[in-house]
């Protein structure tokens, strides 16, 4: 199929461009030099192809590829300047997103505190409702004893023998005067004990209220700080994972997790990832497909899971032919199949293998989905 020339009316730039190329993008072309779109139909440049030296046509498609490779520099340059655009936006929200959650930690911490504080105040003023109460108790105790003493009738207890009691003791009268005189004495008649005052006085039971049961204080102390362990205890078991995001508090917290029974994720932080060396060219082995080399590296201080991967196949205007996601255990092999952590700060060598996408495809890139 014969070529055509056109001219670049921005820089009059001329290149050779193939019809069935210009009729797939309907006439529009891109200059390799300034990066204008313009109609290659309507710029055509009058010149035979036969009439145009072998070296001049060489260095013309010399001069495209150039320009095609310098096209794509500049595209991977305006797509790494996104990414960092949209990193630095999600590292910001990530960062409100913390602060937001700090917030709110402060937020439960003081309301727990202030029903500490509470609780506390409700003990000390049920402490001193029953100190004050014991002490109107023993305030009262002398008045009753006052009241006891001047031997109310209903409070006299006396002791009248039975008949058991009765018979013994006429027996003693008959057998001994003596101690029958001793017997009248010890057990005077009613009449005498009615009318002897001392003897009123002597056989009075003072009754006293009964004390009342003093209150264990600390029994409420300690269910009060078994409460406060248990709520913080379940707080931690809880908000784990988010306690756990901070590498400063990831070995306290694994820790507390092996003791609970909680389960820990494992941290990753996709922005500290990053892939470089990246090369595609056809498979030495299957027609049709093409390999990838690629090295990943984890800027972090920490090891994290392995990333999932997009591939993405472009053309000259911007528009996706081919993509495809892989997944951890699709460019992992030999000794790498048995990972699922990726070392800190040590670069990663990936292959990856794909059908080509078609000579459509003259830009790729290589990133990890958020």
């Amino acid at each position: 199929m014969n070529e055509i020339i056109t001219r670049c009316p921005s820089c009059s730039l001329s290149f050779r461009a193939m019809p069935a190329h210009l009729q797939a993008a309907n006439g529009l072309v891109r200059c390799g030099a300034c990066l204008k779109v313009f109609d290659a139909r309507e710029n055509l440049v009058d010149a035979p192809q036969a009439d145009m030296p072998a070296h001049i046509a060489s260095s013309d498609q010399h001069n495209d590829l150039e320009q095609e490779q310098e096209q794509e520099q500049e595209q991977e340059q305006e797509q790494e300047q996104e990414q960092e655009q949209e990193q630095e936006q999600e590292q910001e929200q990530e960062q409100e997103q913390e602060q937001e959650q700090e917030q709110e930690q402060e937020q439960e911490q003081e309301q727990e505190q202030e029903q500490e504080q509470e609780q506390e105040q409700e003990q000390e003023q049920e402490q001193e409702q029953e100190q004050e109460q014991e002490q109107e108790q023993e305030q009262d105790e002398p008045e009753t004893e006052t009241v006891t003493g001047a031997r109310h009738p209903e409070q006299i207890d006396i002791h009248w023998p039975d008949a058991t009691t009765a018979e013994s003791t006429q027996q003693s009268e008959d057998n001994s005067p003596t101690e029958r005189a001793g017997k009248a004495t010890e057990n005077p008649p009613q009449d005498v004990v009615e009318d002897n005052p001392l003897h009123l006085q002597s056989d009075t039971t003072l009754f006293y209220p009964p004390a009342r049961p003093r209150r264990k204080t600390w029994l409420w102390l300690t269910l009060s700080l078994l409460a406060s362990a248990l709520l913080a205890a379940q707080y931690l078991y809880f908000f784990a994972d988010v306690i756990g995001e901070d590498p400063g508090n990831r070995q306290w917290i694994g820790r507390y997790c092996e003791v609970a029974g909680c389960e820990l994720s494992p941290l990753q932080d996709l922005n500290k990832i990053s892939s470089d060396q990246l090369m595609v060219y056809s498979h030495p082995d299957i027609p049709d497909a093409l390999s990838v080399d690629a090295v990943l590296i984890n800027e972090a201080s920490f090891a994290q899971p392995f990333p999932s991967l997009v591939l993405r196949f472009e053309n000259l205007q911007g528009e996706i032919l081919a993509q495809r996601r892989f997944q951890p255990k699709e460019y992992l092999h030999g000794d790498l199949a048995d990972m699922t952590m990726m070392p800190a700060r040590q670069p990663v060598k990936l292959k990856l293998e794909l059908i080509d996408p078609g000579q459509d495809a003259v830009s790729y890139l290589l990133f990890i989905p958020k």
